[in-house]
């Protein structure tokens, strides 16, 4: 697992992207060994994170961005990103 791999820097660019100014986000169908899988991108002005998840809910970008995250998030308004608007506050998105 990469996070793991990059430890304390993972984290750092976590708080990057939490940080910006605008997040574009999205995600697509990933497999590895078999499993159905998803990789998300969050994609800022100076980051780029990659993280591979099982699901496809808004439970990822909200683990990564957190409930109080600045700027706006950029997506193709995948359902999942209304409940992500509601858990962030109302965060705006575009």
């Amino acid at each position: 697992m990469i996070a793991k791999e990059f430890g304390e820097y993972y984290a750092q660019l976590e708080e990057e992207v939490r940080q910006a100014h605008a997040c574009y986000i999205d995600e697509t169908s990933w497999r590895e060994n078999g499993n159905n899988l998803w990789m998300w991108a969050f994609v800022t002005k100076w980051v780029i994170l990659y993280k591979i998840a099982n699901s496809r809910g808004h439970q990822v970008p909200l683990e990564v961005l957190g409930k109080n995250p600045n700027g706006v998030d950029v997506h193709d308004r995948f359902r999942a990103y209304n409940k992500l608007e509601k858990e962030t506050g109302n965060r705006p998105q575009q």
